[in-house]
């Protein structure tokens, strides 16, 4: 008798796998046949939602990274130098936070240019989302279910997944600390170990790894209140994890500048703000969250206080900054994602117990990695320079290099870097994207000031080192300068406009020069199309 037990409870599995197996049994294969489509549209969803992550746009930061990074693979790997790109830091300590991803940057981009930037940029998109499809199929969700869910999290995810900035190793890194604590509180409390390399890779790599610290802490407080002790376990790890921020050329100093600066306000910087919950990143966050929170509220599985503390912290950050979106987006996949998943199993019950076709998985695959690729076509490799809204003084810094002018230039922040990584040293600029980690309050509000027309906007003139002025047309400080005696234009294009001062032998010489024939704002061109100082000759100057 004990040996026919299994017999009977297998059956019932037995008759659903077999039900219209038989050749004549039109109601099977149309089951067998809506389940392949549905999965083929699963994966081909999945591979448009990778095909908007694809493209890649230059910022206005990127242009310093790469001179950064590409300094330090010349200069040995020394980030604690003087800065050699202003001429008002005053030599003051430069601590450059970013320096790995500088590094894993610059050798990219050295090895293949703006294409092996995108292919680095797209390798870690597929990661995150091969970790988001692995987390949510073992909690069982299907595919379908899957895309949906990670249709809010992609809009949440472009702005930062557009271009190649530190931000993108950062985002890595946080998906690692979030499923390493996960798996913590799934009884697999050895691997908090990994936190601390995890922490000593960020700390050289972004600032953010100030919440990632934070969120460890904060993991770690919410589990000691449940179980109501002290695990040694536990707290030893997440100590050598915080002690692991002191892992860097700048020791100690690192992690206290980045909490100084954590919270310092940047009313200039857009993504420095509060979402808009009327936009279209507030709509996703909207929706992503309800999804999230009802996948909680309504979930079977075990939530864990610790769980619900992170997420409860994450779900805040983008009422901090829109910033912290894509954070947000791949907090509430992993943290909440099995919950939604089990809810979604009781609220939408399978209609049917068909075996999925073996194909499907082929299918999927084959569309997922495909179709970005096809989508996209030439112009996957590209590093594109958009113009307009996030355009560069791409014909003006030209006709200077052109010029051979060597000065000291006052210039709006967001082109700062541009000018560095096209002119600088030879051209030394007011203040650039690295703002406090090398230049002091009163350097930044003095180059805010000329270029917004507010307060003592003229201060920065009556520095005698300022020997040009590089002014965004149609500004405040444009318009200003026009009008302020001692300083004349001699330079304008559609985009940007170069002031020198009266009788400056500088004037004279970049009046004289031709301006090369390219796009005044940059739009259309490639990375690639733009050469670094001391590389190359200036694109459309002939090779003079």
């Amino acid at each position: 008798m004990s040996g026919e037990v299994p017999t009977v409870g297998a059956a019932p599995e037995r008759r659903v796998r077999d039900v219209g197996r038989g050749p004549g049994d039109s109601a099977s294969s149309r089951l067998a046949a809506r389940e392949l489509v549905g999965t083929a549209l699963a994966g081909l969803a999945l591979g448009l939602l990778l095909a908007l992550l694809l493209p890649a746009t230059v910022d206005s930061d990127l242009w310093g990274h790469l001179r950064f990074g590409l300094d330090l693979l010349t200069s040995g790997g020394d980030p604690d130098r003087p800065d050699p790109y202003s001429y008002l830091t005053g030599g003051s300590r430069w601590i450059n936070h970013e320096t790995l991803a500088e590094l894993a940057s610059a050798a990219a981009f050295r090895a293949g240019g703006g294409a092996a930037l995108v292919a680095m940029k797209f390798a870690v998109v597929l990661g995150l989302f091969a970790l988001f499809a692995w987390r949510l199929r073992r909690a069982g969700m299907g595919l379908g279910r899957i895309a949906l869910l990670l249709a809010p999290a992609t809009v949440l995810l472009l702005p930062r997944l557009s271009t190649v900035r530190p931000q993108l190793f950062s985002d890595a890194l946080f998906a690692a600390t979030l499923v390493v604590l996960l798996r913590a509180g799934e009884r697999r409390r050895r691997e908090l170990w990994l936190l601390a390399p995890i922490m000593a890779l960020w700390v050289n790599t972004h600032g953010a790894v100030v919440l990632g610290i934070g969120l460890v802490v904060l993991w770690a407080g919410a589990r000691t209140l449940r179980e109501r002790r002290l695990e040694p376990a536990i707290l030893a790890p997440v100590a050598l994890a915080a002690a692991a921020l002191c892992v860097s050329p700048y020791g100690v100093d690192l992690p206290a500048f980045l909490l100084r600066t954590a919270t310092v306000p940047r009313p200039d910087v857009l993504e420095w703000q509060p979402v808009r919950l009327a936009s279209a990143q507030g709509i996703a966050y909207l929706l992503l969250l309800g999804a999230t929170l009802a996948g909680w509220a309504l979930s079977r599985r075990e939530r864990r206080l610790e769980d619900g503390a992170l997420f409860a912290a994450i779900a805040l950050l983008p009422l901090m900054a829109t910033r912290h979106t894509d954070l947000f987006a791949i907090g509430a996949v992993l943290l909440a994602g099995e919950h939604v998943a089990d809810a979604a199993a009781r609220l939408f019950p399978r209609r049917t117990a068909a075996v999925a076709p073996r194909g499907a998985v082929a299918a999927i695959a084959l569309l997922a990695v495909a179709t970005p690729p096809i989508g996209m076509g030439a112009n996957a490799g590209c590093l594109r320079i958009e113009g307009g809204g996030s355009s560069f003084p791409v014909r003006a810094v030209a006709t200077l290099v052109r010029a051979g002018v060597r000065a000291n230039v006052a210039v709006p922040a967001a082109w700062g870097e541009y000018v560095i990584w096209t002119a600088g040293p030879r051209l030394r600029v007011s203040f650039d994207g690295r703002r406090e980690t090398v230049y002091s309050d009163s350097v930044r509000e003095r180059t805010f000031a000329l270029m917004t027309g507010e307060g003592d906007w003229s201060a920065l003139l009556r520095d005698g080192r300022t020997e040009l002025v590089l002014a965004r047309v149609g500004s405040p400080g444009f318009n200003l300068m026009r009008l302020e005696p001692g300083w004349t234009q001699v330079y304008a294009d559609a985009t940007a406009a170069i002031f020198a001062r009266v009788g400056s032998g500088l004037g004279e010489r970049i009046r004289a020069t031709a301006p090369p024939a390219l796009a005044a704002d940059g739009a259309g061109l490639c990375l690639e199309d733009v050469p670094m100082a001391g590389r190359g000759p200036a694109s459309g100057d002939g090779g003079r």
